[in-house]
């Protein structure tokens, strides 16, 4: 009877399987490096033919450089993006045939549910600008304004704490904004108790996009709107040129009011 130190040998014709998939934590949008991707084969496969140089980026982001991490049983590897010069996608792959297992079988095309990651590190600009259909001057407690972010930002970092007052009106309070598409906001008064202009504005980083980039400084090319609640006065004069006593039919006053009125709200 024959004895054996080592008689068996493992037929293997099967082509390892791969996925690639964002990191377990691993932010999405992102404004920090590296970017994690997990890479699972369906078996253990010979780590010197897995090389950085066999991954393709199918993605936006310009620059991307990764590197390859083995956990240690050649079947479970940790994909790192870094070298980003520029914002956009990371989306890694392995294309069929550029790694083996141990009996030299390549592998086919990697497959994902989700190997895309934004990266973002642009700071979202803002405008504040009266509201389209907003009077002003106003007598109305109630002032309406447009909040405009160049990108989709975290409504959770948005509120009316975040917001400053810059005119002289007194006891302005503002009512939380309300947004449809966390791009375009409505922003109003909540109360004004004093005569004066309304004038809001919002503060570098004050708030932040989902990539945790805080805002720039916002702008405006009118922001302010004058609350007025006090009614103008008025004197009538003689005017300068009339005679008294006149024997004229056409006698000339003059009315002078504390403010500019509406002209059409006078008549005779």
């Amino acid at each position: 009877v024959s004895t054996s130190t080592d008689n068996s040998v493992t037929f293997d014709s099967t082509a390892p399987s791969v996925t690639f998939e964002q990191g377990g934590a691993q932010a999405d949008p992102t404004n920090n490096l590296p970017i994690t991707f997990a890479v699972v084969f369906s078996e253990a496969i010979d780590a010197a033919t897995f090389i950085a140089s066999d991954i393709n980026n199918s993605g936006t982001a310009p620059g991307t450089v990764f590197t390859i991490v083995n956990s240690g049983d050649n079947q479970n590897f940790t994909v790192t993006a870094n070298g980003l010069s520029g914002d956009g996608t990371v989306v890694p792959s392995l294309p069929g045939g550029r790694v083996d297992d141990n009996a030299g079988n390549s592998n086919n095309a990697s497959t994902s549910v989700d190997n895309s990651v934004t990266y973002d590190s642009a700071s979202p600009t803002v405008t504040v600008e009266q509201s389209g259909s907003q009077a002003d001057p106003t007598n109305s407690t109630t002032i309406s304004y447009t909040v405009t972010f160049s990108a989709a930002i975290d409504p959770a970092t948005f509120t009316r704490a975040d917001i400053t007052q810059g005119g002289t009106a007194t006891g302005v309070t503002w009512n939380n904004p309300t947004t449809a598409d966390n791009i375009t906001w409505t922003l109003t008064t909540a109360t004004v108790t004093g005569d004066g202009t309304v004038l809001p504005s919002i503060a570098t980083n004050a708030v932040s996009d989902p990539a945790g980039n805080g805002n720039a400084a916002s702008t405006s090319t009118d922001n302010s709107v004058s609350f007025d609640t006090s009614g103008p006065t008025v004197t009538v004069e003689q005017a300068a040129t009339q005679t008294d006593p006149t024997n004229s039919t056409a006698i000339v006053y003059t009315a002078t009011f504390s403010e500019a009125i509406d002209p059409a709200s006078i008549n005779s």
